[in-house]
């Protein structure tokens, strides 16, 4: 799903404040090795708006490659360093 956006509104945060947001997806065996997260941020009265956007590269880990599980596999889980 390459160019997926997700929109979340955080509302007024204080300055100097910052908010998480947590995103889950399950990716299929076409998804690519690599994900690039973006976000970006606005606010009236933005003195410094060239700092309002930031992007990271996220290399994903396979946990199932050889279609030998099946069924319910959603208690399976992966931390990836």
């Amino acid at each position: 799903m390459a160019g997926s956006t997700v929109t979340a509104t955080i509302g007024d945060l204080p300055p100097l404040e910052s908010a998480l947001v947590t995103i889950t997806a399950r990716i299929g065996a076409s998804c690519p090795d690599d994900l690039v997260n973006s976000a970006s941020a606005s606010a009236a009265g933005d003195v410094n708006p060239p700092n309002d956007s930031d992007s990271s590269q996220t290399q994903l880990v396979a946990i199932f490659h050889d279609g030998f599980e099946s069924g319910d596999t959603d208690a399976w889980s992966l931390a990836a360093p």
